[in-house]
Parts: structure tokens; sequence; C-alpha cells
């Protein structure tokens, strides 16, 4: 085992090959519930890291003249959120927030998701900026760079042993030994 990780490479694809299944556990578990891990960063900003059926989302959200810990209804600094996902035919993307925001500069391929959503009301405006990746787009680049650095043949040294007497570049002759 100790030879079989010999090398930069079979380390760093140890590495690569822990971090798909990692994601790929995510990605199975995503089907059963929608996890989140928030935090604020001052009293109107919070980040949002969320793993749904639709795959990695970041969400930045932000309000104007109302404190988040108010619109949240929560005062801590970071939370962790885990909720039953919805049946596949009531799950919404991520910007279909509600009747009373308004999306602006939506980007929705193949499973990509980038934009903003607003909502103004008369006391408070929010503003919602979103990123989702979907857990394919994760996976399987990791799981193809994990196998060609495990499984490529480790390339052979171009320098010579320091034992292996030499003249002018050249292995000296067993009979000059």
């Amino acid at each position: 085992m100790r030879e079989f990780l010999r090398g930069w490479r079979r380390k760093i694809g140890v590495v690569t090959l822990l971090l798909a299944c990692m994601f790929l556990a995510g990605w199975l578990r995503s089907a059963l519930a929608e996890d989140s891990l928030s935090i604020r960063l001052d009293k109107w900003t919070e980040q949002r890291f969320v793993s749904s059926a639709f795959g990695v989302c970041w969400l930045k959200v932000h309000t104007a003249g109302f404190k988040m810990e108010t619109l949240t209804g929560e005062k801590s600094w970071i939370r962790f959120k885990s909720i039953q996902s919805p049946p596949p035919k009531q799950r919404f993307r991520p910007y279909h927030v509600g009747a009373d925001y308004k999306i602006c500069q939506v980007f929705d391929k193949s499973g990509f998701s980038f934009g903003r959503t607003f909502l103004d009301e008369v006391f408070f405006d929010v503003e919602d900026t979103f990123w989702v990746f979907p857990y394919w787009s994760i996976v399987l680049p990791l799981t193809a760079l994990s196998a060609f650095l495990l499984l490529s043949k480790p390339r052979r040294s171009s320098f010579k042993e320091l034992n292996e007497p030499t003249v002018d570049n050249e292995p000296v002759p067993e009979e000059a030994k």
C-alpha cells in the first residue's frame, strides 16, 4: 500500500476521490432533505449555503431598512437547518420565492442557475443573489480527475542515482570498475 501512495499524484487522487464521494453523498441525501447553513455577516446581510435537489446553492440575502434577525426571527449569527425535501412535483427553482418578488438577471441552463431577485415593500427591501451548481457538475469532474491521478502510471525519475559512478554524464562500464 505504501508503494501505491508514493508520489504527489496518487495522494491528490485519493483526496479528490474523497471529495467526489462527499459530494455524491450530498447528492443522494438531497433527495430526502434540504440542508442549509446560514451565516450572518452583519445586521443586514446573510450568506446561505444550501444543498437541495437542484444542487449546491449559494445565496446572499441583503435587506435594506430591516434587520436580518427581525426578518428571520433568529438572533444567532450561524445556524444550520435541515428540512424534508418536498416531492418532485412541488419543488421550485431557488428564484421562485414568491409572487411579490421581482426576478432580474436570471440564467438557467442545464441545471446551472445564477441571478438576483428583489422584494420591494413599504418599510424594507430584500435582495437575493444566488448561484446554483448541479451536483453532477461537481461529482463527474472530480471522479474523472481522481481516476486519471490514481490510474495513470507514475513517470520514472529523470535523476540518476547518486551511488552510480559516471564519467562525463555517461555510466562507467563494468570493466573499468
